[in-house]
């Protein structure tokens, strides 16, 4: 976990099968902590965003003990822009298209 910086977005495959990402805060003495923890869902339309812990009080950050980690990564750049977007309080503007 050292080679990640803080608000990196990261993404972590945990021992129950699920698929955590968010923002890097901290990884010291067996314990990751990410903000904004989201999980990646099936839903109608395809692959949707849900919240990671539900119950918690989404503004803090959730720790994870490295036991309960089976693998972990830099999260891809399409999530990745899409977690942003997400999570994000600044509303970003369109890309363009083009129109013919």
């Amino acid at each position: 976990m050292s080679n990640y910086k803080e608000n990196d977005i990261v993404s972590l495959k945990l021992v129950s099968g699920e698929e955590v990402l968010g923002k890097f805060k901290s990884g010291d003495n067996g314990v990751i902590t990410i903000e904004k923890p989201l999980v990646m869902m099936h839903g109608p339309q395809g692959l949707a965003f849900g919240n990671f812990f539900a119950t918690a009080r989404q503004e803090n950050g959730v720790s994870i003990t490295s036991n309960q980690i089976i693998a972990d990564d830099l999260t891809g750049d399409k999530v990745k822009d899409e977690y942003i977007r997400v999570t994000s309080n600044v509303v970003q503007a369109p890309k363009p298209k083009i129109i013919t």
